[in-house]
């Protein structure tokens, strides 16, 4: 329904798929968007973030890690 709407059909899609709850949830980007756009996507991870001040970054990203080692380092772009 969002390609139908956008002309351009050039999105920028934002979300966690950790958060995914549902039993029938994507466990992935790829598993999320493949089968209706199949090499028309690029996953870029985002590195500066609003939400999280930077004297709670260092914890969040500890406990980040502990769970998915994967992820990747991000930079806080603001202080309370």
């Amino acid at each position: 329904m969002i390609v139908k709407r956008c002309p351009t059909r050039s999105m920028r899609i934002v979300g966690d798929i950790a958060q995914a709850s549902s039993p029938g949830a994507a466990r992935s980007w790829d598993a999320a968007l493949a089968p209706n756009f199949p090499k028309a996507w690029e996953l870029v991870q985002l590195s500066v973030i609003c939400r999280t001040p930077a004297e709670i970054e260092p914890i969040a990203i500890a406990v980040l890690e502990a769970g998915s080692p994967s992820t990747c380092r991000r930079t806080s772009a603001r202080s309370p």
